[in-house]
């Protein structure tokens, strides 16, 4: 009976759930997932008002960073996880800067009150920091798509 119960609830959550993400009603699938008590895409829990203007999908574009960026949303905690060899490229103004293979030994640097906003210089070192903090209960987590070379293409303020 178990494996039937994780079947069906697997069966649901790709069908039920992902169809919807990019689409229209991609935030009504999201809200009925908190509404029903689960952890969207497991990472972003808590209170899910505290949460409405913030995408339930675990990616982020360049332009919607810039946009929570340029609206001062004090939740933001930009997080550089690129190896220091690519600091030349500069950072989003704020940034907390970690590479991410020291994150683990660094996490209580890293404000699990905030909304994590992680980024590199094109998204691998990212994709490997965000299951440390994850795994370490952090409840707000975001990966910026494309990372700061994206960012500086867009024309995007950095800082060095």
């Amino acid at each position: 009976m178990r494996k039937i119960t994780h079947l069906v609830m697997i069966l649901w959550a790709v069908f039920g759930l992902f169809p919807a993400c990019g689409t229209e009603d991609a935030g009504a699938t999201a809200d009925a997932g908190m509404d029903a008590g689960l952890d969207v895409d497991g990472m972003n829990g808590g209170d899910p008002a505290e949460l409405a203007d913030w995408p339930a999908e675990k990616y982020l574009s360049c332009e919607q960073v810039n946009d929570y960026l340029t609206d001062q949303d004090p939740r933001l905690l930009a997080l550089n996880v690129a190896d220091a060899t690519f600091y030349n490229l500069g950072h989003i103004p704020g940034s907390l800067k970690i590479p991410w293979n020291q994150m683990a030994d660094r996490l209580d640097e890293v404000d699990s009150t905030r909304h994590v906003l992680i980024y590199c210089r094109r998204g691998v070192r990212s994709e490997a920091a965000y299951p440390i903090l994850k795994d370490a209960g952090y409840p707000h987590l975001w990966i910026m798509t494309d990372g700061i070379e994206r960012w500086n293409e867009l024309g995007y303020p950095t800082e060095p």
